[in-house]
């Protein structure tokens, strides 16, 4: 690998506060965003797509759609739901595998995309069992019903656990290339050591880029609501035919802002990838200390 010496001058593995890891992962899209739009932007117009065909299946009136569709409608929607869920996960290990690259001090104005595919190859598999696991137990957690304010609470915390776990497990596997249980293992441990500062780390991520984020993606949530109501009074023959053009309209609105979303929430990865790196060196210095008394 070719070298950048720059950045020798600041280790990627060292003790950072939650200020300078969210700064440092801010700075490394950046400063970097030319190598990164260029290797992130084929899977993320992949991505882009199967978000734009599933919302075509929310907003069209159903009986617009060909009928091999409105028979098995459901079926449709899980499977693009799950072409979606495959095309983010190489999109997860695509970020890592940048950061990687980064940590490993290679020179990302001269990385090639052949050889940043073949780095993320690596770590797909991982990758995509680890996000898969992620939203299932999310949506199991949704599912619980909300019989008591204690539950509402119990199904919050759960939540946050889960986010938190993930947040070490993902670049534990990507980053030093651990196996799933190994991986797993290694991130409940420093989950388990550093937990509050987790959940602070997650709050504040959140907040400063995830309010991005939903502004951003405010757009998609407000057409996807009108067109449920102009197809309902569409149906029951309140308003006149909508024109075929508003469809085109948000077809492309949903296309961008998908392309633009992911984009921008490489600045809610990177951050992390940092936050790792400093819980493992805390981590593994603790283990020395410990070692050497």
């Amino acid at each position: 690998m070719n070298k950048n010496n720059l950045k020798t001058v600041e280790p990627f593995y060292k003790h950072r506060t939650i200020g300078k890891c969210l700064s440092n992962g801010i700075s490394l899209v950046s400063d970097n965003f030319r190598s990164l739009l260029r290797s992130l932007l084929p899977i993320s117009i992949v991505c882009a797509v199967v978000f734009t065909l599933i919302c075509s299946l929310l907003i069209l009136p159903k009986s617009s759609l060909p009928t091999f569709i409105q028979s098995t409608y459901g079926g449709w929607l899980v499977l693009l739901c799950l072409v979606l869920l495959v095309a983010y996960s190489m999109f997860v290990a695509n970020v890592y595998t940048f950061v990687h690259l980064y940590a490993s001090e290679y020179n990302l104005s001269t990385l090639k995309w052949k050889i940043f595919h073949r780095e993320s190859k690596e770590r797909f598999g991982k990758v995509t069992v680890c996000v898969a696991i992620f939203f299932l137990l999310l949506g199991l957690v949704s599912l619980i019903p909300d019989i008591a304010i204690v539950i509402k609470i119990c199904k919050i915390i759960l939540a946050i656990v889960i986010v938190v776990i993930v947040s070490f497990v993902v670049p534990c596997m990507t980053l030093i290339g651990k196996g799933g249980l190994a991986a797993i293992k290694s991130g409940m441990k420093l989950t388990f050591h550093n937990f509050f500062s987790g959940v602070g780390m997650t709050a504040v991520v959140l907040f400063t880029i995830g309010i991005v984020l939903v502004l951003v993606a405010s757009p998609i949530e407000f057409s996807i609501f009108h067109s449920f109501v102009f197809n309902y009074a569409e149906e029951i023959g309140d308003l006149p035919e909508i024109p075929s053009t508003y469809y085109v309209f948000l077809h492309i609105l949903c296309f961008v802002d998908a392309v633009i979303i992911l984009l921008l929430s490489v600045a809610l990865h990177t951050p992390f990838a940092y936050f790792y790196a400093s819980t493992q060196f805390d981590y593994e210095k603790k283990l020395a200390n410990i070692r050497k008394h």
